[in-house]
C-alpha cells in the first residue's frame, strides 16, 4: 500500500510539471492498420523491409536530423533483397538509429537482467546507432528512462533509443549527464497527440510537405492503438510516442528529481496517517 500512495505521489508530481515543448523538434511517423492495407508486407504483423528505404530516403531529403527507427530488422524476418534496400538507404542517409532486440527476465526474484539481439548485420553496420528500445514499467506505468542499458551476458552497453536519438541531432554536444542519473524521468509534452504525427503511407506517398519533416528528430514505429499501448501518468501512449517524449526531455533540459525511497517513504507514511485520521474523525462524527 505505501508503495502505491507513494507512486500516485510521484505521478501527481509528473502531471503538473511544466511541459516541454515537442512541436517544434520531433515527428513521430506512425505504422497503423491503414499502413498495413496500403503497403508490401512481410507475414501479418510486419511491413517488407523494401518500403521502409523510400520513407528513410524522402525523410532524409526533407531535412531529417535524425531518423530512429523503433522497428526491430532480426535474421529470422529477413528477406535478402529487402534487407539489401534497406541496408542500402540507412547507409546513404547516414543519421539512422535503429534497435536491437531487447528481452528483460528476472534473476533471484528481484534482479532484472537483459538480453540484446542485433539487428541484421548489413542493418547494424549501415545505421549510425544500434539502440535499445526497452520502456520500464515495474507497476505497469511508464514514467522514467534508463540511459544506459547492459547486456548482462555479453558485456555491451546499448543506449536508450531516446538518448541515441538526441546524441546524434546534436552532435554529442547536448551535456546528457547533467543530473548524474542513469535514468531520467520523463517530463512528459503533454498527453498522447501531443508530438506531430504523420502516417508512413503518406511519407512513402510523398504526402508531407518537406517544412514538416525538416530539422525535426523523427521516430518510425507502431500506432497501432489495441497493440503497442502502454500507460503513464498521463494516460495511454503507444510506445513510440514515449520514446520520442523522451527525446523531448532530453532536449529540453528538464529534470524531476524524484525523492529517495527513505524520503518519499516517509511522505507516503505521512499521508497514510492522514487518511487514518481523517477515517476516525468520520467514525467519530
Amino acid at each position: 500500500m505505501l508503495q502505491t500512495v507513494e507512486l500516485n505521489l510521484i505521478d501527481r508530481r509528473l502531471r503538473t510539471i511544466t511541459p516541454a515543448r515537442a512541436e517544434d523538434d520531433l515527428l513521430i511517423v506512425g505504422i497503423e492498420e491503414s499502413t498495413f492495407d496500403a503497403l508490401p508486407t512481410w507475414g501479418p504483423t510486419a511491413l517488407d523491409r523494401s518500403v521502409y528505404a523510400p520513407v528513410i530516403s524522402k525523410l532524409k531529403a526533407a531535412g531529417a536530423r535524425v531518423i530512429a527507427l523503433d522497428v526491430y530488422f532480426g535474421d529470422a524476418d529477413a528477406d535478402a533483397g529487402s534487407d539489401r534496400l534497406l541496408a542500402a538507404a540507412i547507409a546513404t542517409a547516414g543519421n539512422v538509429v535503429v534497435v536491437a532486440d531487447a528481452i528483460a527476465r528476472v534473476e533471484g526474484g528481484k534482479q532484472e537482467v537483459y538480453e540484446f539481439q542485433l539487428p541484421t548485420a548489413a542493418v547494424a553496420q549501415a545505421a549510425v546507432r544500434v539502440a535499445s528500445p526497452l520502456l520500464f514499467r515495474p507497476d505497469n506505468v511508464v514514467r522514467w528512462v534508463k540511459l544506459w542499458q547492459s547486456d548482462e551476458d555479453a558485456g555491451t552497453v546499448y543506449q536508450a533509443l531516446c538518448l541515441a536519438a538526441v546524441e546524434v541531432a546534436t552532435g554529442g554536444e547536448l551535456d546528457i549527464d547533467a543530473a548524474g542519473a542513469e535514468s531520467r524521468t520523463i517530463v512528459w509534452a503533454g498527453p498522447s497527440g501531443i508530438v506531430p504525427y504523420v502516417r508512413f503511407e503518406d511519407v512513402y506517398a510523398g504526402n508531407v510537405a518537406a517544412d514538416r519533416i525538416k530539422d525535426r528528430i523523427v521516430f518510425i514505429g507502431q500506432w497501432h492503438q489495441m497493440e503497442d499501448q502502454l500507460q503513464t501518468p498521463l494516460g495511454p501512449m503507444s510506445g513510440v510516442e514515449i520514446h520520442a517524449q523522451a527525446a523531448v526531455t532530453l532536449l529540453s533540459g528538464e529534470h524531476v528529481h524524484i525523492a529517495s525511497n527513505a524520503v518519499g517513504l516517509l511522505s507516503a507514511i505521512g499521508l497514510c496517517v492522514i487518511v487514518a485520521l481523517i477515517g476516525v474523525r468520520r467514525r467519530g462524527w
